[in-house]
């Protein structure tokens, strides 16, 4: 006899598959009728090798529909399908943008055993467990633990706090839009050699840092590469400079801070001095060295320059000074010396010249003095130098002349001349 099958599914398999963006399906199709065998009536009429068309659909937990597709297959000798849930045509939504946040979720499965469009039921039924682990967007509105590597390799943002108790990787992009604190193990506890040392932020490439960076609560940071700042850097604190510094810019220092610098200073533009500089050590000047608004400048220590250098104004050194080459005053000027001054070459003085009470001057070459010049101390030529002096010279001290006097003008003697 023949008899009509009603039920067509034997049973369906949910599963994860982190290989494909979808959902593994199986399913055993029977045929409407029944196989006619001599006096038994089967119902395992299993449909074999036949063409089968599936639509399904994913709904919400009020059956609104997220997700909808249409399959064709074909069944295999003993009436099985397998088919991927997310690889069909879709009518409604995308598969890989369905939010699985935890929420209830139904399959609605329908089918056309003659493999057109003339869809029939099959069945229904809720996932119990979020059926997908491989997703572009996943939404947790509890604790997520992961208990090994987590690795990232797209963009991962963090609006609230992250701890992470173990090694963390991110491959891609990692944006933090709220504080971010790191507490990195004591100094002590790195130095056990107990594999610690690698809890510290280590950064091996490029790191861009828009906005404010701040290390409080007295930490060490340590750059070993080379850091860049295009924008404004405040240092609330000494700044320790061990190595070269170079400054291609501006370089300031306010609010009477103090700068101390135990390496070189390199600096290829104008530097302007707004107050004093003092100089405890030797200062080499290669090139100009100018002094603006009548502010003093005091050098303690040695001064060295090795070209030419112009004094438009009075010099004043109150303690010995040593002078290699030629010393020239010239355009109406004072000089006062309240110390010792030697020169060892030729000295040029086209205006005033003065030397203070108990300071003794040496001259190692001639000396020309075209102007009034008074001499408190001793004043010495060493021998076989000429000397001229065309203005009155005005000596209140004892003076020694090793050789030939020659005056042009008048010479005024207050004291003893032998």
């Amino acid at each position: 006899m023949r008899h009509k099958l009603i039920t067509l599914i034997l049973f369906t398999v949910f599963k994860l598959n982190a290989q494909t963006e979808g959902i593994s399906y199986q399913a055993v199709i029977l045929g409407s009728t029944d196989k006619e065998l001599p006096g038994i009536n089967a119902s395992n009429n299993l449909l074999i090798s036949s063409s089968v068309s599936f639509e399904f659909t994913i709904v919400d937990e009020n059956n609104n529909p997220l997700y909808r597709e249409t399959q064709s297959t074909q069944t295999d000798s003993k009436g099985l399908v397998h088919l991927i849930i997310g690889s069909g045509s879709p009518s409604v939504g995308l598969f890989n943008e369905i939010m699985w946040d935890g929420t209830l979720k139904n399959l609605i499965v329908e089918i056309d055993l003659e493999g057109g469009t003339n869809f029939s039921l099959l069945s229904q039924q809720s996932f119990l467990y979020l059926p997908y682990e491989y997703h572009r967007n996943i939404t947790a509105s509890g604790d997520v633990g992961i208990g090994g590597d987590f690795n990232v390799d797209g963009l991962t943002q963090f609006n609230d706090d992250v701890l992470l108790d173990g090694d963390s990787y991110v491959g891609g992009l990692l944006t933090v839009d709220g504080g971010t604190i790191l507490n990195i193990i004591t100094p002590a506890a790195r130095s056990n050699n107990n594999n610690n040392n690698n809890k510290a932020l280590t950064v091996n490439g490029y790191t861009l840092i828009n906005d404010n960076f701040e290390v409080a609560n007295s930490g060490i940071t340590s750059l070993t590469g080379k850091l860049i700042v295009d924008g404004i850097t405040d240092l609330n604190n000494t700044l320790n400079v061990d190595g070269e510094t170079i400054f291609n810019g501006n370089f300031e220092v306010t609010n009477s801070s103090i700068t101390s610098l135990t390496g070189k200073l390199i600096v290829d533009g104008i530097t302007d001095l707004n107050n004093n500089l003092i100089v405890d050590g030797t200062t080499l000047l290669n090139s100009s060295f100018t002094v603006t608004d009548t502010s003093p400048s005091v050098l303690t220590g040695t001064l060295q320059v090795d070209g030419i250098t112009d004094l438009n104004n009075n010099l004043i050194v109150d303690g010995t000074t040593l002078l290699d080459g030629p010393f020239a005053v010239l355009g109406g000027h004072g000089t006062t010396l309240d110390g010792v001054l030697i020169v060892n070459e030729e000295a040029t003085f086209n205006n005033g010249f003065y030397v203070g009470t108990s300071r003794r001057s040496t001259f190692g070459g001639p000396v020309v003095i075209t102007d009034t010049t008074q001499i408190y101390d001793t004043f010495s030529v060493q021998a076989g130098n000429t000397s001229n002096l065309t203005g009155p010279v005005n000596i209140d001290g004892i003076t020694n002349l090793n050789n030939n006097l020659i005056v042009d003008g008048t010479t005024l003697l207050n004291s003893s001349l032998t």
